[in-house]
């Protein structure tokens, strides 16, 4: 009895050894035919999954990082064209401070002696002369933008030549620069010229020892504040002449010169025309300069 139990034992053991032997036979086949195919792939499909899982996330990844470090490197570039476009707009606004050398020597002479006077240099800061005809050999494009300058009996000031047709990005500065409306000679006794309120006008003749009377009248009846020379004055105004006695703020000792600033006029200060009339002894050679604060926008295309 107990070899009989003993070998059926035995028989038990190698039925289960035989059957773990062939699992192992069939789990390699399963894996042989999972990497190696009948047809000769290398790889299975479900392999060529994985890979492509892989490839896509080391893409997206990839992809990231290499915008991330573009969009850095853009920046830096936009703020270093920002900086150069600022340093040149800059540059250009101070070249084109009023006056430039591009007037007739009578006129050139009286601006500079004009400048000298008021502004003890030979240009005025944070002005803008649109008679400039420089040449500046930049890589990058700039225009101004058109200012209308006209007065009767005065030389017409012509725009600037400068524009240019931008097709990459273009930068807008603008400025509030002084900027002459009329520069004007009249020979003559008698000088006349007009103001509205916020423009400054300069008059001077060529006898440096007379200055006639300067009458004033306006539109429609009115107060307004002038600043002569330096001076706060306050006159009232009618539609007829009357004397404003500006001749008494002048210093003979640095020239006859006027210099008048139309500070405030209370009744219809954008349409109310303020006329002035200089009546001299005899002819003399008359000249004015009328400014006016403008907005002046200088493109520049990078």
């Amino acid at each position: 009895m107990k070899i009989i139990k003993k070998s059926k034992i035995l028989a038990k053991l190698e039925g289960i050894a035989k059957n773990s032997d062939q699992f192992k036979f069939r789990g390699q086949n399963i894996l042989t035919r999972k990497l190696r195919s009948k047809k000769g792939y290398i790889f299975s499909y479900e392999a060529l999954i994985v890979i492509m899982l892989f490839l896509i996330i080391f893409f997206i990844i990839t992809s990231n990082l290499f915008n991330s470090f573009l969009n850095v490197q853009n920046e830096v570039q936009d703020t270093q064209e920002v900086q150069k476009v600022n340093l040149l707009a800059a540059k250009i606004y101070n070249d084109y401070e009023f006056p430039s050398d591009n007037y007739e020597v009578d006129y050139h002479n009286f601006l500079t002696s004009l400048t000298r006077h008021y502004y003890y240099d030979e240009k005025i800061k944070g002005s803008y002369d649109p008679n400039c005809d420089d040449t500046y050999n930049y890589e990058y494009e700039y225009q101004f933008t058109n200012i209308l300058v006209s007065d009767v009996n005065s030389l017409v000031i012509n725009n600037s030549k400068h524009q240019g047709v931008f097709s990459r990005k273009v930068y807008n500065f603008n400025g509030k620069k002084l900027v002459p409306i009329s520069l004007s000679k009249l020979t003559g006794y008698k000088y006349y010229f007009t103001m509205n309120q916020g423009q400054i006008f300069y008059y001077k003749n060529n006898d440096e020892g007379a200055l006639g009377n300067v009458t004033i009248r306006a539109d429609v009846p009115t107060n307004a504040i002038f600043e002569i020379n330096g001076v706060l004055t306050n006159r009232t105004l009618s539609t007829t002449d009357s004397r404003s006695e500006f001749e008494k703020f002048l210093d003979y000792n640095n020239g006859n010169y006027l210099e008048i600033k139309l500070l405030s006029v209370y009744n219809n200060p954008e349409t109310n025309n303020i006329y002035f009339t200089v009546t001299n002894d005899y002819n003399l050679v008359n000249y004015g300069l009328k400014m006016e604060s403008k907005n002046v926008t200088l493109s520049i295309g990078a």
